[in-house]
């Protein structure tokens, strides 16, 4: 089913369980320092990124389509 075609509703959900992973992500990351495991803090840093970029670029083809 193409994004452009998706109810509001479906982009909220997206977003509320996108926004609980990064929360969880970011206390986990500020919670224990980077020199006790500097590459969990990367991964965990990655996967937040990851997570927020792809919600926004759903957004984003979302948004695009409603324009035309």
């Amino acid at each position: 089913m193409a994004i452009g075609k998706w109810h509001l509703g479906k982009l909220i959900i997206l977003w509320a369980w996108g926004a609980a992973l990064a929360c969880l992500l970011l206390t986990d990351f500020l919670r224990s320092p980077v020199e006790s495991s500097p590459y969990r803090h990367l991964f965990e840093f990655l996967i937040l990124l990851l997570t927020l970029l792809t919600l926004s670029a759903v957004t984003w083809r979302w948004l695009g389509s409603k324009e035309g």
